[in-house]
């Protein structure tokens, strides 16, 4: 689930052009892996919130004055996950 999660999330996030739809695989892999293991409750955070805020972007015209923050927030919690992921996969 890890190596899932690495390579979608971390793809996405760097790649040029890649847009919300993509992450969506991702985001289920996080969410289940945070419900079978109680780990990295940033990243699930994120994984919520992000989604949910670019979504209303689009349906409802929410306000883009948080957009920034908000990607400079899920970079950190990617950090935290990818460092705390490596040595998780390294010790096994």
């Amino acid at each position: 689930m890890l190596t899932a999660i690495l390579s979608t999330v971390v793809a996405t996030y760097f790649l040029p052009g890649m847009h919300e739809r993509y992450l969506f695989a991702g985001e289920i892999i996080i969410i289940i892996y945070y419900i079978s293991y109680r780990k990295y409750l940033p990243l699930f955070i994120m994984a919520i919130i992000a989604p949910l805020y670019t979504y209303s972007l689009f349906l409802w015209g929410a306000v883009t004055d948080y957009m920034p923050y908000l990607c400079i927030a899920y970079l950190v919690s990617l950090i935290v996950f990818v460092k705390d992921s490596l040595i998780t996969l390294k010790s096994k």
